[in-house]
């Protein structure tokens, strides 16, 4: 019995280390272009790069990270990240061109982080239930990624 919930435990951290740190992350470095003119769009297209790694990985069916999950748990994770590859993304040690739509797309996501509480002034919580409600507030604010 104990196995079994090591290895969930095990499952959900990889989630709580990889994706909500990040997309925290993302939500900060987004901030900062908003505020800095948009001068360094790179950044946050390695930052998109990782999260967007992470989040293939860990809902990949092979997967360890990924039989942790419930069937609507893999939907939400599967649909953020669909919504987040939308933004341009590029390799390390290369520039990114970003275009006005990709811009209005980041601060859309910009917004979205905010409205799920995955925000640089918030105390990042380790409670996975709280996590997958932000996730499926971020999910739902992500759906209208494409509306002008």
């Amino acid at each position: 019995m104990f196995m079994l919930y090591l290895n969930s435990w095990h499952q959900k951290q990889y989630f709580l280390d990889n994706i909500q740190y990040p997309l925290v992350e993302l939500q900060g470095i987004l901030q900062q272009q908003e505020t800095e003119g948009w001068n360094n769009p790179q950044i946050v297209s390695n930052q998109l790069n990782l999260i967007l790694d992470d989040l293939w990985y860990g809902t990949a069916s092979h997967t360890f990270p990924s039989k942790g999950l419930s069937k609507e748990e893999m939907e939400t994770i599967q649909k953020i990240a669909s919504a987040l590859n939308q933004l341009p993304t590029n390799s390390n040690y290369q520039l990114s061109t970003w275009t006005e739509e990709d811009i209005k797309k980041a601060q859309f996501v910009n917004q979205a982080l905010i409205k799920a509480e995955l925000k640089m002034e918030n105390t990042i919580s380790v409670d996975w239930d709280y996590f997958m409600a932000q996730c499926e507030i971020l999910q739902q604010e992500l759906l209208f990624i494409n509306q002008p």
